[in-house]
């Protein structure tokens, strides 16, 4: 539970949203995480895949292997381009063990653009 807690306290959120063309724009960021290992997946829901437990399409998730830099600075970023606009929620969890059962919550960030 205490590594939750830490995880959830040293998540860093730095969201930027930069918009161009009509009504498309960027979302990117920074997570931190505690353990030097493991893969960060990054999800961009709507509200309505949120409300019906609907995953998000590939378009909006990522799989990030930090490289040995990242790991030991456990620093990464995200970038999601031609983003709508709307109400989303950004979620991130950390795989230690590639299989999606051994991980820790990193984050909730929820954004209207």
């Amino acid at each position: 539970m205490s590594k939750v807690l830490m995880l959830i306290g040293g998540f860093i959120f730095a969201i930027s949203i930069s918009a161009y063309g009509q009504e498309k724009f960027t979302v990117s960021g920074e997570i931190n995480f505690l353990e030097e290992k493991g893969e960060i997946l990054v999800w961009l829901n709507t509200q309505e895949e949120l409300e019906k437990k609907e995953p998000a399409p590939p378009a909006r998730s990522l799989t990030i292997k930090p490289s040995p830099q990242e790991l030991k600075a456990k620093k990464v970023t995200f970038k999601f381009v031609d983003v709508p606009k709307g109400i989303y929620c950004i979620r991130c969890i950390q795989d230690f063990n590639q299989k999606n059962s051994t991980q820790l919550c990193c984050g909730v960030a929820v954004f209207v653009i």
